[in-house]
């Protein structure tokens, strides 16, 4: 029998889940499984694929219905709708792809990232799938599930109306496919079923509250998966005057320019990662007397000799933060950033504004960076609990997951 895994990755703007799994399909190979990628980004993908030794196949794929993946949700139950679920004939189509996709590949099992149509589509094959994602990817139970934006008016009467329009939904494409493999999910709990998810995650970073019984049957937190770029410079700080800032950000226009007279205005000594950022904004950066690197660096050196970190609130880079204890002001630039960044700011683990234009918050704002005691020493707990902690910890409990899913499917 073929010893193959199949790792599906479809949404999500960065490569944050790329550099997650990377990893993973490394511990796979060197456990003697034959990995192949299938991923919504191909194109920014492959050649981190290639120098790894993986292939990546195309991918089935339902036409997006909105051009951002979480913009406005209100609830999961909306984001599975947008993602392909509200459109049963074409997402019926797609799993019938996925299912010749499955049937070509002869995977042992899914290791699945943020495509729920996947899901679905490993679910209803009878194909062990492990879905694997940070907090907001892994949806709580019913009873728990949140509303993104409660502020939104009648959002709990929309939120359950998706609800009900989704499992609608699910219920279509059930009878669409009846006889295809194993009885296909019917609901989100059966999507993301007890046992069978991962969250890259400590608990503290989790985006949502879960109740004691979810964490009891169904939540496997493994902790964090980053990695440093295989193409990525060692870089060291050169030796200046003022405090060390760390800056991972996309710098897609100019609207840091309050950040960065802040910074300088404080006397810090910046340093700005910024890979995909736009080379006009890069060089405005640049005119504050900030340095601007542009291309992939490895990160771990810099973290250790910086004194605070400004980043937009990615799991990955804002968990080596935390990890290394330095005190984090973070950007959000969606709403699954924003959730983190509300979460950590609760634990006194993170400062956070959504309100780049507004000077004198701006200007609080460093100031708390740069000098509360208290920020920093919540930082540093947080390392002391978590400093034995290394992320092959977490690649390692996700592959036993993987084995012991296809251990039951041969029993």
């Amino acid at each position: 029998m073929s010893k193959t895994i199949l790792i599906v990755w479809e949404h999500g703007g960065n490569l944050g889940h790329l550099f997650r799994l990377l990893p993973i399909a490394v511990a796979l190979r060197d456990a003697g499984y034959e990995v192949v990628f299938t991923v919504g980004n191909e194109v920014a993908a492959r050649s981190y694929l290639e120098s790894a030794g993986f292939s990546c196949l195309g991918m089935p794929k339902v036409a997006p219905e909105t051009p951002s993946y979480a913009a406005g949700v209100l609830n999961h139950a909306e984001l599975l709708l947008r993602t392909g679920f509200g459109r049963v004939a074409q997402v019926r189509r797609c799993i019938e792809q996925w299912h010749e996709l499955f049937k070509s590949v002869k995977p042992q099992a899914a290791l699945i990232d943020a495509s729920p149509v996947c899901l679905y589509a490993a679910r209803s094959a009878g194909l062990p799938a492990v879905a694997l994602g940070h907090g907001f990817e892994i949806p709580p139970s019913r009873a728990q599930r949140p509303c993104f934006i409660p502020w939104a008016e009648d959002s709990d009467l929309k939120a359950e109306a998706f609800e009900l329009q989704l499992e609608r939904s699910l219920a279509e494409l059930a009878q669409a496919i009846v006889g295809r493999g194993l009885p296909p999910p019917m609901s989100m709990d059966e999507l993301y079923p007890p046992g069978k998810d991962v969250i890259c995650a400590w608990p503290e970073l989790d985006h949502f509250s879960r109740l004691p019984s979810d964490i009891d049957t169904a939540v496997t937190y493994s902790g964090p998966i980053w990695s440093e770029p295989v193409n990525g410079e060692a870089y060291d700080w050169p030796p200046t005057d003022g405090a060390k800032v760390l800056c991972y950000l996309n710098l897609r226009d100019k609207r840091y320019d309050m950040i960065w007279q802040a910074l300088k205005y404080q006397g810090a000594d910046v340093l700005v990662i910024s890979p995909a950022g736009l080379p006009k904004a890069c060089q405005a950066a640049r005119g504050w007397g900030i340095k601007v690197v542009e291309h992939p660096v490895r990160l771990e050196t810099l973290l250790s000799q910086c004194q605070a970190i400004v980043g937009h609130g990615g799991m990955g880079f804002t968990s080596m933060a935390l990890h290394a204890g330095k005190p984090v002001l973070m950007l959000p630039e969606h709403l699954e950033q924003a959730i983190l960044a509300y979460r950590l700011g609760k634990q006194g683990l993170a400062l956070a504004t959504i309100r780049q234009n507004d000077k004198s918050l701006i200007n609080k704002k460093v100031s708390q960076l740069l000098h509360d005691d208290s920020l920093r020493l919540q930082a540093q707990k947080f390392s002391a609990i978590y400093g034995a902690y290394a992320p092959s910890l977490a690649v390692e409990g996700i592959v036993t997951k993987l084995k012991n899913a296809i251990a039951r499917q041969l029993i």
